[in-house]
């Protein structure tokens, strides 16, 4: 599943185009083997992204050997990390403490669009109707959330 990806001009989302079908491989399910969780960085970009804004989860992602050329990653520090910045008497401490803000404040505004499908529309729990109907309510939910974003622009006389 790609990420969303926000428009910088304004409030509006492109929808994430839904999950890919899967088939476990032979084997992969058995109680024996532990799981493996693999991020595929290529697989969450659409193609037309300058700069991605990720939590920590994401560290390394530009190092990795699928990384696109040209992204910007811009990868938030580890909880642990930033919680042992001495801010109050190191200065390059406190700056790195601002940087981190704005990098979460960049990823809060990805967070908003998934509020509104959740709160305004509903959407908390997904219903096993089948990957292409579920794909298609996503797309219409964010559509909606698109709208109701941009309300207030929309009614103004």
């Amino acid at each position: 599943c790609r990420l969303p990806s926000i428009d910088v001009e304004g409030p509006t989302v492109a929808p994430p185009p839904g999950p890919a079908r899967r088939r476990p491989l032979a084997g992969q399910h058995s109680c024996r083997q532990p799981a493996k969780v693999i991020v595929v960085n290529h697989g969450l970009l659409h193609g037309e992204e300058t700069a991605v804004f990720a939590d920590a989860g994401y560290q390394g992602a530009s190092k990795r050997p699928d990384a696109r050329p040209g992204v910007c990653w811009y990868v938030a520090m580890r909880p642990g990390k930033r919680k042992k910045l001495d801010k109050a008497s190191n200065p390059v401490d406190a700056l790195m403490d601002k940087v981190e803000k704005v990098k979460a404040s960049m990823r809060a505004k990805v967070e908003h669009p998934f509020r509104v499908v959740k709160l305004q529309f509903g959407y908390v729990k997904v219903r096993y109707r089948g990957l292409m109907k579920n794909t298609l309510q996503l797309k219409t939910l964010f559509a909606l959330s698109n709208l109701w974003m941009v309300r207030r622009q929309v009614m103004a006389p």
